[in-house]
């Protein structure tokens, strides 16, 4: 009998609204989904949710404890990089989720390591789609670099 594997999945997006609404799309699939929309806390919600897949906001915003509270933009390309370059998460695949829809912005995505990158407003069957092909290929990739270790 083959298990079923539960894929764990981490939203990142300042918008609790587009947090829910993914959730909401995705949740019928049977996927753990933490929902997280405080970028501040992004490294200690990644260690503890050990995610199969990463979908994150281009543009984030963080708050910083001044005189005054304000808010100050983070960009999800700078996560990107930082996750690429750290030999634990630089194959956790990264779905990208944007209202910024030009060009520049899509190529600078998959320049930084994003795997797929998606338009907002969010089209559910699309993003249902690249959630699975993601994981699908991530599967694939564990399998055959399994293999190729003689495991």
């Amino acid at each position: 009998m083959q298990e079923l594997t539960i894929y764990r999945l981490l939203l990142v997006d300042d918008d609790p609204g587009i947090l829910q609404l993914v959730a909401q799309i995705l949740s019928p699939y049977g996927y753990q989904i933490t929902l997280l929309d405080q970028p501040d806390k992004f490294w200690e919600t990644l260690e503890e949710t050990n995610p199969d897949l990463l979908i994150l906001d281009v543009e984030l915003f963080t708050t910083h404890q001044a005189k005054n509270i304000k808010q100050v933009p983070l960009s999800g390309f700078d996560l990107c990089q930082v996750i690429r370059s750290d030999l634990r998460w630089n194959r956790l695949p990264i779905l990208f989720l944007s209202a910024h829809t030009d060009v520049e912005t899509i190529q600078h995505s998959f320049a930084v390591g994003a795997n797929d990158f998606l338009n907002k407003p969010i089209v559910a069957t699309e993003l249902q789609t690249r959630v699975r092909t993601r994981l699908e290929q991530q599967q694939i990739w564990k399998f055959t670099e399994t293999e190729a270790l003689g495991w």
